[in-house]
């Protein structure tokens, strides 16, 4: 995945964390259906049963929307205390079964993109100790200290699943303010924390990592990690068209032209337009295509105004995107939210929306 451009809007998290927090809240009475509606993600039972990737984006405005209903970062906390490892599908698997602790950084190392893209996780091993680091890829926003709260938690737990509910950790060191919970967080990682640290870092002696797990299974982790190696081959063999729509989806709101997408993938515009063309398309088509299923998108999935979905489309003016939208849908931005709103809610014979009665 190396060459995977990623953006707010990119589609690059698992969305257990956000899940997870929507059910917290919900215990609390708080229920943020309207705004899963608002980012697109449906209700909650759609949230329940989402696999696909979620985007920062979408992430950001989950949490702010907690932040409004009065709760902070904390909540994080809480998320944690609900996570288990085996939500992270054949990783956490793989963990679980690894023949030690040494064997599961590994395996994160090299199979967290699969679940968190829009971190980098990197395990390097010394004679004395051995650190994971993880640095973000793309700016987190609002949800930053959350998310990162989160990751920690998740691995402090990885760590505890190899050594019997002991996570063995040294050290943790955290890239953000000490927040006035810290001393629950510390409790949790149970831990030394250092904060305004310059990334997300967590240290064990050599001794921990070679401890044998005494939940070892050498067939269930040789079956898990085939599966995450066929999961991240799919995700690295990308064709140029599938990059190339990466690259665009990562800076919504200024679509770049042919020569400035030729020149990030090192070759000319002709050769581009070429290579495209060998794998059955063209630019242009492309970004159309992927301007119009945005477009769609946010009419039907948010209450985004229309002069807003031009903007993040890169359209300056209103008009021009009314043009290009009636050209893909024949039809009006209006008309297509209007429709998809009457599909939504639909009259009975007498003309009344069941919603009114």
């Amino acid at each position: 995945m190396t060459s995977f451009d990623i953006g707010i809007d990119t589609p690059v998290l698992q969305p257990t964390y956000v899940r997870l927090l929507c059910e917290v809240l919900r215990k609390k009475g708080i229920d943020l259906s309207a705004t899963l509606r608002e980012v697109g993600l449906g209700d909650w039972a759609d949230l329940q049963g989402r696999d696909e990737l979620l985007s920062v984006r979408q992430v950001n405005q989950v949490v702010a929307a907690a932040a409004a209903a009065g709760f902070d970062d904390r909540l994080a906390l809480e998320v944690g205390a609900l996570l288990q490892v085996s939500v992270h599908g054949p990783l956490g698997y793989a963990v679980v079964a690894s023949p030690h602790l040494l064997a599961a950084l590994e395996a994160v190392h090299r199979f967290a993109i699969i679940r968190n893209a829009a971190m980098q996780f990197v395990f390097r091993n010394g004679p004395s100790h051995g650190i994971l680091g993880v640095r973000e890829r793309v700016d987190l926003g609002p949800s930053r200290t959350f998310l990162l709260t989160c990751v920690a938690i998740t691995i402090a737990q990885v760590a505890a699943a190899v050594h019997a509910g002991e996570s063995g950790l040294q050290a943790v060191t955290l890239p953000f303010a000490r927040p006035v919970w810290s001393e629950q967080l510390e409790a949790r990682m149970r831990c030394p924390c250092q904060f305004d640290a310059a990334h997300l870092g967590f240290r064990w002696t050599a001794e921990d990592l070679a401890r044998p797990n005494s939940t070892a299974d050498a067939q269930a982790y040789g079956d898990a990690l085939r599966t995450c190696e066929q999961q991240l081959g799919a995700l690295q063999s990308q064709t140029l068209t599938q990059q190339v729509r990466a690259y665009l989806l990562a800076r919504e709101s200024s679509w770049p032209e042919l020569q400035d997408v030729a020149r990030h993938h090192l070759m000319s515009p002709r050769t581009l337009i070429r290579r495209l063309k060998d794998e059955g398309t063209h630019f242009q088509a492309l970004r159309d295509e992927l301007r119009a299923q945005r477009a769609e998108f946010y009419l039907t999935r948010t209450s985004l105004p229309i002069e807003e979905i031009a903007h993040r489309l890169g359209y300056q003016d209103t008009s021009n995107f009314s043009r290009s939208f009636r050209r893909w849908f024949t039809m009006t931005p209006g008309g297509l939210r209007q429709a998809a709103r009457a599909q939504s809610h639909p009259r009975d014979p007498l003309g009344v929306n069941p919603e009114t009665r």
